[in-house]
C-alpha cells in the first residue's frame, strides 16, 4: 500500500515539475516582449485616469477600448456565473463596482454614493444594491459614452435578475435590514422536566 502511495506522489510531482516547466517557457516566449522601458508610458496611464476614462488599453480605429469592455463585462458575467461552480456564483455587486472603476471610476463613485444613501435610508443592502444598479449606467453614459452606458446596463440587468429572491423578500417585508439581528428561537429540549408552576 505504501509502494503504491509513493508512486502516485512521484507521478504528481513530476505532473507539477512538467506543468512549471511549460509555464516558464511561456512566460520566457512571451513576457519579454512587454518589458521594454515604460517610463514614459506612465504618464498616458495617470492622464486616462485623471481624466475618467479608466485604465488605458489598446483600442479600435474609432477609440473604442473593446480589449477593456470584453475584460470587464467578462469578469461580471464570469462571478455571477462560474463554471466551476456549477454556474452558480455571486450576486455581482462587488465585481461591478470593480469594473466600473476599470471602465469609468465617476461611475463607481456614483455607485457606492446611491448605495450609501439609500443603505443609510432604508437599512436594507439589497434594495441599495438594486438602486445603485440603476443609476449607474446613466452615471457611466454621463462620464463616458454610449458603449459603457449599455456595458453597465447589461450588468444591471444581470445583477437584477440575481437579487430576484431579495427582491421577492423585500415585497413580502422579509428582507433582513442592515444591522438586525435575529431574534433568539425558543428551545425546547427533548425529555427535560417542565419547571413546576410557581405557587
Amino acid at each position: 500500500m505504501k509502494e503504491s502511495e509513493s508512486k502516485h506522489g512521484w507521478w504528481a510531482g513530476l505532473a507539477l515539475a512538467l506543468l512549471y516547466l511549460a509555464a516558464a517557457v511561456l512566460y520566457g516566449a512571451t513576457i519579454p516582449i512587454f518589458e521594454s522601458p515604460d517610463a514614459a508610458g506612465h504618464y498616458s496611464y495617470i492622464h486616462e485616469i485623471t481624466e475618467g476614462r479608466g485604465l488605458p488599453v489598446h483600442g479600435t480605429p474609432s477609440g473604442e477600448r473593446v480589449t477593456s469592455y470584453v475584460a470587464g463585462l467578462g469578469a461580471f458575467v464570469g462571478h455571477l456565473f462560474p463554471v466551476w461552480l456549477g454556474f452558480k456564483g455571486g450576486k455581482g455587486v462587488a465585481t461591478y463596482i470593480g469594473v466600473l472603476i476599470g471602465l469609468v471610476w465617476p461611475a463607481a463613485l456614483v455607485f457606492c454614493g446611491v448605495w450609501l444613501a439609500v443603505a443609510a435610508l432604508t437599512r436594507y443592502s439589497s434594495l441599495s444594491a438594486l438602486v445603485a444598479s440603476l443609476a449607474a449606467p446613466f452615471a457611466a453614459y454621463a462620464f463616458q459614452n454610449a458603449t459603457v452606458g449599455g456595458i453597465a446596463a447589461m450588468m444591471s440587468v444581470l445583477l437584477i435578475v440575481k437579487h430576484r429572491p431579495n427582491i421577492e423578500r423585500l415585497m413580502r417585508g422579509e428582507e433582513t435590514r442592515i444591522g438586525a439581528k435575529d431574534e433568539p428561537e425558543d428551545v425546547t429540549i427533548a425529555g427535560e422536566p417542565e419547571p413546576p408552576a410557581s405557587r
